[in-house]
């Protein structure tokens, strides 16, 4: 870390202390409707943003002002927007 050997253990410890990484595969929650899925794709959103595409478990309501507009399968979005689910 400063240019200094560390013992394997160490290491490992630095390591995990890395935040966890969500990728393709990875088993996540959408914030806004709370669908649940596991993320199938990585592209861009904007330039400052990566996104996800979001296959979910079970079809999520698409809730606009307050109505049920349809069901949602699957989702693109910024990848803020996405949470791990343990």
């Amino acid at each position: 870390l400063n240019g200094e050997p560390i013992s394997r253990s160490e290491a490992l410890k630095v390591e995990s202390e890395r935040p966890k990484r969500k990728t393709v595969g990875s088993l996540v929650r959408h914030t806004t409707t709370g669908g649940i899925g596991l993320i199938t794709h990585h592209t861009m959103w904007d330039a400052d943003w990566g996104a996800f595409r979001v296959q979910f478990n079970k079809p999520v309501d698409n809730v606009i002002n307050g109505r049920v507009v349809n069901q949602l399968s699957h989702i693109t979005d910024r990848a803020d927007k996405f949470e791990f689910t343990y």
